[in-house]
């Protein structure tokens, strides 16, 4: 279990940790506002691991909550914050792909016991864009997709700019004192 734990905070903690950083070192001006829309994101989440709904269905409207989410922000969203819900639209696209076709992610395993259980499939002959799978190998037996890869990725660039950028200057006090003259 402890390998478990030290893979989901590499994989869901390292990306915002880097975009942290990024924002500490950006310049002023750039940060996003939340929107109403952003609300999507916290549903296609829960939609997908609660699973009140057959599997298959929770993990389709959880995707589509999604995407439909990242391409709303890439389309009403200019500068580098385009780039950043791109990526994440392309990452949630790459993931959605073989999750659609198959029923579930398919994933590769080098051992004999089952994946995860929550959304994965073994591939087999019969498994559609096996390439788009679960099959790039991490400690502890797991394996994560190219879309989760894309997806890290465009974690970090929308934190580092949602973030407000660390003012310029000289390092101090936030408020000026007052000259006494």
């Amino acid at each position: 279990m402890p390998e478990r734990v030290l893979l989901a905070v590499a994989l869901f903690g390292v990306p915002p940790l880097v975009g942290l950083l990024l924002a500490r070192y950006r310049r002023a001006g750039g940060e996003l506002r939340l929107r109403l829309i952003d609300v999507l994101v916290p549903l296609g989440l829960a939609v997908q691991l609660v699973q009140v709904l057959p599997r298959s269905t929770s993990l389709a409207v959880g995707y589509a909550l999604l995407i439909a989410w990242a391409a709303i922000r890439t389309a009403t969203t200019r500068g580098p914050a385009r780039l950043a819900f791109a990526t994440l639209l392309l990452g949630g696209l790459l993931n959605a792909a073989p999750v659609l076709l198959n029923g579930a992610m398919p994933y590769a395993s080098s051992s004999t016991h089952l994946g995860d259980g929550l959304k994965g499939v073994r591939i087999d002959d019969h498994t559609l864009l096996p390439v788009l799978a679960d099959v790039i190998p991490l400690p502890a037996g797991r394996f994560m997709s190219v879309g989760d890869i894309v997806l890290a990725l465009g974690t970090m660039l929308t934190v580092s700019l949602v973030l407000p950028a660390a003012p310029r200057g000289r390092r101090g006090p936030a408020h000026a004192t007052p000259r006494r003259t």
